[in-house]
């Protein structure tokens, strides 16, 4: 390979992956503007996010009691962002027994889970005939998810 070609691959290499983090997206805030136009009030809690997932590999290692160890701590830091919003016992009912029909103050109150999606666009050269054509290519993601809790409806 010529020296002019090698430096011409390089070029195209370092502008394609300077692009992908300019163009990487995802949906959160659609997803939560969705939520919010559904409920009086959202309270979005834990993100199950790429180092949640490798905290979840990690406790795996350790076998059932691992998991039990890992579940314990995400209710745990569930609850405390929940920041007294609704009681605790309330909370917990929620998350284990999945009741949807729990009022609080009037209000329903439920919980779940959201799924957000990402992506990434990656720009590459296509070469015909001599000639160089750029194209762009939405390449998707590992998806996040995230606990909320939510009063009321409108």
């Amino acid at each position: 390979m010529s020296r002019l070609m090698r430096g011409w691959c390089l070029a195209v290499m370092c502008m394609t992956v300077s692009s992908t983090a300019a163009f990487a997206g995802d949906n959160t805030k659609e997803v939560k503007e969705a939520l919010r136009a559904k409920h009086i009030e959202v309270i979005f809690l834990k993100e199950m996010d790429y180092k949640e997932y490798v905290s979840f590999v990690a406790h795996l290692e350790a076998g059932p009691a691992g998991v039990a160890a890992y579940l314990e701590e995400l209710a745990a830091s569930i609850l405390k962002e929940a920041g007294g919003a609704v009681a605790t016992d309330t909370i917990r009912d929620l998350l284990l027994d999945k009741k949807e029909n729990t009022v609080v103050g009037g209000k329903p109150v439920y919980v779940g889970i959201v799924s957000y999606n990402h992506w990434d666009e990656v720009r590459h050269p296509t070469i015909k005939k001599g000639h160089v054509t750029w194209t762009t290519e939405k390449l998707p993601l590992p998806n996040t998810h995230r606990f909320y809790l939510a009063i009321g409806k409108k």
